[in-house]
């Protein structure tokens, strides 16, 4: 697999681990070194932008954690969940 294609693997999961985290919060929302710290990565920043160009709200708060200055972020728009019935084996969405 070429780098690129690695990285961009990578970087799909990163941001699926940054929506997840953003849900888990609610509206206590998390800050960026324990976010960075719960998936893993270190472009917290990048992994929001992306979340924002899919059309998902989150606010970005300044905030002092210990002697260094973060950002706490919140995720306004939290998907809706989608409800499933099943049939056998078969999920069929309602």
């Amino acid at each position: 697999m070429a780098f690129e294609a690695r990285y961009h693997v990578s970087m799909q999961t990163d941001v699926k681990k940054t929506l997840r985290t953003l849900i888990e919060a609610g509206s206590r929302g998390v800050h960026s070194f324990d976010l960075g710290n719960m998936i893993g990565t270190i472009r917290i920043a990048a992994r929001v932008c992306d979340l924002r160009k899919q059309g998902y709200k989150i606010t970005s708060k300044t905030e002092t954690k210990g002697n260094a200055r973060g950002v706490r972020y919140t995720l306004l728009n939290p998907p809706q969940q989608t409800q499933y019935r099943y049939e056998g084996n078969v999920a069929i969405q309602m």
